[in-house]
C-alpha cells in the first residue's frame, strides 16, 4: 500500500492520480439538479467516470438554485428507503410538504405564515403565551403558532412582499429613513422577490457596496463550489428490499464510499484555485480531508430526516440500529448523529455548508504539502467570503460565524472515529475494500 501512495506522490501513475486526470480533462454535462431543501429530496443525476449514473446536483444557471414557490425553495419530500416520508412539520407535527422559508413545514403552516407576514398581522394570545401547537389545536392560538414559527426557524425575509397589492412600496417611505448602508443591505435582503433571490440580492448589493475596494464577487465563488458538494451517491438496482439482506451487506458501504470519492474529487476540481495547485499537493488535500467531507456531508443530507437515522444515499435511509448492524460501531453511529443534531440546531445553509466543506479541504497543515502558502492564501479566501455572506445575510447573527467555524473541529474528530472504524472493519476482512479507498484511509 505504501509503494502505491509513492508511485502516486512523486507523480507516476495510480488510481487516484487517474481519477484526477479524468477529471481534469473532462467534465461532466449539466443535468437536472435539486436546490438545498432537496438535498433533502435528492432527485440528482450525473455520469461517473465509468459511465455509470450516479448522483449529483446539476443546475440552471451554472450553480443556481430552481425555485418554484416563494420561499425560493423548490417543493421537496425526502423518501426513505421504503417509499415513506422522513419529515414532519417542524410547527405542528403534520405530514410536511416540503421546504418552506427555512424549513420544514406543511401545507397549512405555510400558508399561515405567508398570510401572516405578508399581511403584518398581528395577534394576541388569551392564555400565557405558550399554547401547544400540534396538529390538532393549531388554529386555537394564532399568537403562539406564529411565535413556534419563528422559534423553529421560518424566515420572514423569505416571503414575497411584492404579491401583496403596494407590499413592496408599502414600507418604503420608513425605509428611506434609515441609514444608507443599512438601507441598502436590507432592501436587499426584505425586498427580494424570493428567498433565492433574497440570498443573491444581497449578495450582489454586498458586492456592489465594497467593489470600490477591489474586492471579488464572493457570490460567483460560492455557487462554483456550491451544488456539486450536495451531490449523493445513487446504488440503484444494487439494493435488495428484504431488510436481513441489506444488514449483511457491508460492502453496499464501500459501493458508496467509492462513489463520494469520485464525487468529492468532482467538486474539488471545481473549487476556483485548487487546480491551481500542484497536482501532487491536491492529493495530499483530498487524501487527507476524505473522511472529513465524507462525514461532513453524510451528515448535512441526513439533517431532515429522522433524528435517530442516516442518509447513505438516494435510496439508503437506516436507523441507528440498522447502522450498527452494518458494522459501524455505537459510540460512531451516535457521534455522527450528535454531529448532525448540531447542523441541524444551526439551520445550515447550503452556501455555508459549501464553504464550510472548502475549508475542511483547504488545510494548509496538510502533512507534505509543498506548496503551503497557496494553499493558505487560498483558505484565507474561503473565510473572507464565508465571513462577508455572513454578515450579509445574517447581520442580526454577529455569533454565527464564530458557531459555523466550531464545526471543523468537531468534524475532525468525528472523522477521525469513522478512519478508525473503517480501518477495523478491513483488518479484520469485514470489508473488500477497493485499492482506490484503501489509499485514502491509509
Amino acid at each position: 500500500m505504501a509503494g502505491h501512495t509513492e508511485r502516486f506522490l512523486d507523480g507516476s501513475s495510480s488510481d487516484l492520480a487517474d481519477v484526477f486526470m479524468d477529471f481534469t480533462l473532462s467534465k461532466p454535462e449539466p443535468q437536472e439538479r435539486e436546490n438545498d431543501a432537496d438535498f433533502n429530496s435528492c432527485k440528482f443525476t450525473r455520469k461517473s467516470s465509468s459511465s455509470s449514473t450516479s448522483s449529483v446536483v446539476a443546475e440552471p444557471s451554472k450553480l443556481g438554485v430552481s425555485v418554484d414557490n416563494e420561499s425560493g425553495y423548490k417543493d421537496s419530500q425526502p423518501v426513505a428507503a421504503n417509499g415513506g416520508a422522513t419529515s414532519e412539520c417542524v410547527v405542528c407535527n403534520d405530514k410536511a410538504t416540503g421546504y418552506h422559508y427555512g424549513v420544514f413545514t406543511c401545507e397549512g403552516c405555510k400558508g399561515f405564515f405567508k398570510r401572516t407576514v405578508q399581511k403584518q398581522l398581528e395577534y394576541t394570545c388569551k392564555g400565557d403565551g405558550n399554547c401547544e401547537v400540534n396538529q390538532l389545536n393549531r388554529n386555537r392560538c394564532q399568537y403562539c403558532r406564529f411565535q413556534k414559527c419563528m422559534a423553529q426557524g421560518m424566515l420572514k425575509e423569505a416571503v414575497r412582499e411584492d404579491r401583496t397589492p403596494g407590499g413592496r412600496h408599502r414600507h418604503r417611505s420608513l425605509q428611506d429613513h434609515r441609514p444608507k448602508k443599512q438601507r441598502g443591505r436590507e432592501d436587499a435582503i426584505n425586498g427580494s422577490a424570493d428567498g433565492n433571490d433574497c440570498v443573491e440580492g444581497a449578495l450582489k448589493q454586498h458586492k456592489k457596496e465594497e467593489s470600490t475596494a477591489g474586492k471579488e464577487d464572493y457570490m460567483a465563488f460560492i455557487e462554483k463550489i456550491r451544488d456539486q458538494e450536495l451531490t449523493m451517491p445513487h446504488i440503484a438496482g444494487l439494493l435488495v428490499e428484504n431488510k436481513t439482506t441489506k444488514e449483511k451487506d457491508v460492502n453496499t458501504f464501500m459501493q458508496l464510499a467509492y462513489q463520494e470519492l469520485n464525487m468529492i474529487i468532482q467538486w474539488a476540481k471545481d473549487v476556483p484555485g485548487f487546480k491551481d495547485i500542484e497536482l501532487e499537493d491536491q492529493v495530499c488535500l483530498i487524501k487527507a480531508s476524505f473522511m472529513d467531507l465524507n462525514v461532513f456531508r453524510l451528515a448535512y443530507r441526513s439533517v431532515p430526516c429522522d433524528p435517530m437515522s442516516l442518509r447513505f444515499s438516494k435510496e439508503l435511509i437506516y436507523d441507528r440500529h440498522e447502522v450498527i448492524a452494518f458494522g459501524w460501531t455505537e459510540d460512531l453511529v451516535d457521534t455522527t448523529l450528535e454531529f448532525t443534531d448540531k447542523l441541524r440546531s444551526l439551520n445550515l445553509d447550503q452556501n455555508e455548508f459549501a464553504c464550510l466543506s472548502a475549508l475542511a479541504l483547504l488545510s494548509p497543515d496538510t502533512p507534505e504539502l509543498k506548496d503551503k502558502e497557496k494553499v493558505t492564501r487560498l483558505q484565507d479566501k474561503v473565510n473572507s467570503y464565508l465571513r462577508d455572506y455572513s454578515e450579509a445575510l445574517y447581520p442580526q447573527k454577529a455569533n454565527r460565524l464564530g458557531k459555523l467555524l466550531l464545526c471543523l473541529p468537531t468534524l475532525r474528530i468525528y472523522s477521525e472515529k469513522a478512519m478508525e472504524n473503517y480501518v477495523t472493519l478491513e483488518f479484520f476482512g469485514k470489508l473488500d475494500m477497493p485499492p482506490l479507498v484503501a489509499e485514502l484511509l491509509e
